[in-house]
């Protein structure tokens, strides 16, 4: 537990550090543009991102339009953004969490049909009619489906932002 516990803390003090990318050299920031727009290639234009630059500043919008230089966003509620690529640190773009949700879904719904199951065996099985054991299964899989497709759902309206670049 004491390992983890510095494990975080390490983290969290790398997280403070200074940017390593400010400090390279010409050559770097030429190989860091463009490991960015090859990334930037990637996205559609219309696409929300998340940029982060050297002064730490954070800018969200959808994609516009790039260049060798420039990336210009379309933020809500403010007029076009135009931000040089060498002074950006990080791409994030915005995506949806219906993987994840769909997975928890599953599991829960596995959990509770297996569960029904077992009371439904119960309650039938009073007879000792080894047919409905088979309820465990079937109602096990019918709320797998039932709850993977639920959480699948529900995770389509959580975002999730997604690491691009570096």
């Amino acid at each position: 537990m004491r390992l983890l516990w510095w494990v975080v803390l390490a983290l969290l003090a790398g997280a403070g550090a200074p940017d390593l990318q400010a400090q390279a050299g010409a050559g770097t920031a030429s190989q860091d543009t463009a490991g960015l727009m090859g990334e930037l290639v990637k996205v559609p234009r219309g696409k929300t991102i998340r940029v982060g630059t050297r002064s730490s500043q954070l800018h969200t919008g959808r994609l516009a339009d790039f260049d060798a230089a420039m990336l210009k966003l379309e933020p809500e509620d403010r007029p076009l953004i135009t931000v040089r690529l060498d002074e950006i640190t990080w791409l994030r773009v915005r995506g949806r969490s219906t993987t994840t949700g769909a997975v928890i879904g599953g599991v829960a719904g596995l959990a509770f049909g297996v569960l029904a199951g077992v009371v439904v065996a119960r309650i039938a099985d009073e007879d000792g009619d080894p047919e409905y054991a088979s309820a465990i299964a079937v109602l096990g899989g019918v709320f797998t489906v039932a709850g993977a497709g639920t959480g699948a759902i529900i995770g389509t309206a959580i975002p999730k932002w997604r690491l691009k670049w570096p």
